[in-house]
């Protein structure tokens, strides 16, 4: 992590933190300012547009954003060029006039840009290779975890009253005689039944929908039964009322490999290692200050 909160990165994040201290000042006397000579250039290096189109293309990919400036022509080059000159002018333009003083707006974006020049500089440092993936994928693996998963079709019979369950079950076992007599499939299924709230047949959904859907009871119940691709089981009771089912797949809950989910270990990690670098770095900053709170509370 020192390697990561080097010097150069801790010096330019107190240059940030000045920066706003100073706009903070500035709040004091709305009066706009009086640039002066050298206020009136604007110099573009190579370093400055290069991270300015970085910026506005939000390519944060190194590799992909070289090649990409690479190819730029030099007319290309030069849009881009009047384009900072302009936002440049613009923006000494607005602090000229004092728009920026007292703007919760303009303050949240200098603390992008600090953010935003932070991050490249750790990006560039790091490095995920063997031993952080597996380190990663052992202390996090169940947040990956793969839930459990049901295929099936279902047949609803309602019981429209309280007091004819009794009824609706009978109805239910007698349709299930017709369709597992007739050798019915799911197709032909949809016409059979009444029609139910939600839908008629699940594709590898979660237990957790399928819970949502049928209540703990009847989700239960089909969590335990084995698959069958042409026969149908029921009646089983929702707070809907009776469903026959054709179950046609059933996936334990499991953990995914290593290869499965490598690109996204990877993203995590490096959002982990970023966002606690910049938080040290900030914390550097703020470290730097006398803080007084007038709020008795």
């Amino acid at each position: 992590m020192k390697r990561l909160l080097s010097a150069p990165l801790v010096h330019f994040l107190l240059a940030g933190g000045l920066l706003l201290a100073f706009v903070t000042f500035l709040d004091r006397d709305r009066t706009p300012a009086r640039p002066d000579s050298s206020d009136r250039r604007i110099r573009v290096d190579a370093a400055s547009l290069r991270q300015f189109v970085q910026m506005k293309t939000g390519i944060d990919d190194e590799d992909r954003f070289d090649a990409s400036y690479a190819e730029l022509d030099a007319a290309a080059r030069r849009e881009w060029i009047d384009r900072f000159v302009r936002e440049e002018a613009l923006v000494r333009e607005a602090r000229r006039l004092g728009l920026d003083r007292g703007d919760d707006l303009i303050r949240r974006r200098l603390v992008q840009q600090v953010e935003f020049v932070a991050l490249g500089v750790v990006e560039s440092e790091l490095e995920f290779g063997t031993n952080e993936l597996e380190e990663t994928y052992l202390a996090r693996r169940e947040d990956y975890r793969i839930p459990a998963a049901l295929s099936f079709s279902h047949v609803f019979v309602r019981a429209a009253q309280a007091g004819e369950d009794e009824s609706a079950r009978a109805r239910a076992a007698e349709l299930l005689g017709d369709l597992n007599g007739e050798g019915v499939d799911a197709v032909s299924a949809l016409g059979r039944g009444d029609r139910f709230l939600y839908n008629r047949n699940y594709v590898e959904r979660s237990f957790e929908e399928v819970e949502s859907h049928f209540g703990d009871e009847m989700a239960d119940a089909l969590g335990a039964l084995e698959p069958h691709p042409s026969r149908w089981r029921g009646p089983f009771r929702s707070p809907h009322g009776f469903h026959l089912v054709l179950l046609t797949g059933s996936e334990a809950s499991r953990l995914p490999r290593v290869d499965e989910i490598r690109d996204i270990l990877h993203e995590d990690w490096k959002r982990e290692i970023r966002d606690a670098a910049l938080d040290r770095a900030v914390d550097e900053i703020v470290a730097g200050y006398d803080i007084e709170v007038d709020d008795p509370s």
